[in-house]
């Protein structure tokens, strides 16, 4: 097997919240492996005088400093070992298979998703080629393992790719992929042409019925895939909530518990402007307290860039029926339980329609209610919304404005419409 290139890195950290009354802390190591991360404790206490944190290393002269030194020079061996062993006989590893084979523990040997794409390729030339004589939905299964293949290599430099490691985030990442590329490694004469839309949506279609096996097969329990739009339609299209429907949602009496605790999510990332993937990935470690006002900063898993916003009120509520003393978390600490983006989709729908709600109610739905009603409609600039929601620039937030113009511009043909019968000559 060809070797893979692979990104790697520990970082050693101590967790201030369990502190003892000696103030000895537990000492964990965050293991960062091709894209993925996990933390492990690894099982020794340090003083918190004798921790470096921002380099994550111990200092001093004891004896319980020097343990913990030779001790993390031994562990440090062992994962370069391991990570070493495991690149030169897995097709895919991630920071968990690592942290398995060091500590002892067991994990499982994943499906890969092009190993999958290959059994669909070979089932669609036998159907399509040789029965029913067509070449269109065999190629688009052909060539979708290409590009997948080839974006593996780009952005992961993989072969394979566990189908449970697919999520939203990788998806997103995969069609700006496909959407700014051209057609030369699929063979097209064509090499300087980028994908059409049309083809483009065969290639994503065929992904998404691959993601369909692997569900029926059980090996991954939801696809990512279920509810994609592909982005691929018309990109000024906004969808969003008015005020008036986001007070529907408020206000609707909801009986299941867990639509309720959908409810406060949902809310959450109305009054934040969190994609599902910042909202799931939400750590202590985000929140930060500035001149008596907290802030949610962390860096976009779709465009690793800062987003920065202020804790609304609403939100701080929200965050607090969860987390009551969220400030004595732990940094690394998850701030909310939430599930699949495939179950949460499909209590959002259960709540709009609960609500009378015909727009299609989505997880990114709330993101583009924060950038319309709750911030641009209320008179915030539009650079300060775009620095909120993490854009990379100025031109993505723009289609939110687009949308608020147009909404203002037809206000004011039904104002102008009420007011006909008011007109000045009249009183003259």
């Amino acid at each position: 097997m060809k070797e893979q290139k692979s990104t790697f890195s520990l970082y050693y950290y101590i967790n201030k919240a369990r502190k003892d009354s000696k103030k000895r802390c537990p000492v964990s190591v965050k293991i960062t492996l091709n894209g993925t991360e996990t933390t492990a404790s690894i099982h020794r206490k340090i003083c918190i005088d004798n921790w470096v944190a921002e380099g994550g290393y111990p200092v001093g002269k004891t004896e319980e400093v020097k343990e913990l030194k030779n001790y993390m020079t031994v562990l440090n061996s062992k994962f370069l070992e391991s990570h070493k062993k495991l690149i030169q006989t897995e097709s895919y590893i991630s920071a968990q298979m690592l942290k398995a084979y060091v500590f002892g523990t067991h994990y499982e040997e994943q499906t890969g998703i092009q190993k999958l794409y290959k059994e669909r390729i070979d089932k669609e030339y036998n159907l399509y080629v040789k029965k029913v004589k067509s070449i269109t939905p065999y190629n688009r299964c052909f060539y979708g393992s290409q590009y997948l293949g080839d974006f593996l290599k780009e952005k992961y430099g993989l072969e394979d790719i566990a189908v449970k490691k697919i999520d939203d985030r990788f998806i997103e990442k995969y069609i700006d992929y496909l959407t700014t590329r051209n057609k030369k490694r699929a063979g097209s004469e064509f090499s300087d042409k980028l994908l059409g839309k049309s083809y483009l949506k065969g290639i994503l279609s065929k992904f998404k019925s691959v993601l369909d096996t692997a569900k029926k097969s059980k090996l991954i329990t939801e696809n990512p895939m279920e509810d994609f739009s592909f982005g691929l339609g018309n990109q000024d299209k906004v969808t969003y909530l008015t005020l008036e429907e986001l007070s529907l949602v408020m206000n609707a009496e909801l009986k299941e518990d867990y639509l309720v605790r959908e409810r406060y999510f949902y809310l959450f990332c109305c009054f934040t402007g969190l994609s599902n993937c910042d909202f799931t990935g939400l750590k202590r470690i985000n929140l930060e307290k500035e001149n008596g006002k907290w802030w949610v900063r962390t860096y976009r898993n779709k465009t690793v860039v800062l987003s920065n916003v202020p804790l609304l009120p609403q939100a701080e509520a929200i965050l607090r029926i969860f987390q009551p003393d969220f400030e004595k978390l732990g940094y690394e600490e998850l701030l909310f339980p939430v599930g699949s983006l495939c179950s949460r989709n499909m209590h959002l729908r259960e709540i709009a329609s609960l609500c009378g709600i015909s727009k299609k109610l989505t997880t990114h739905v709330a993101r583009h209610t924060f950038g319309t009603t709750i911030t641009l409609t209320n008179g915030v600039p539009l650079e300060s919304v775009s620095k909120m929601l993490g854009h990379k620039s100025l031109r993505m937030t723009e289609r939110y404005a687009k949308i608020i113009n147009a909404k203002i511009e037809k206000d004011t043909e039904n104002l102008s419409r009420k007011l006909d019968s008011m007109l000045i000559s009249r009183m003259l």
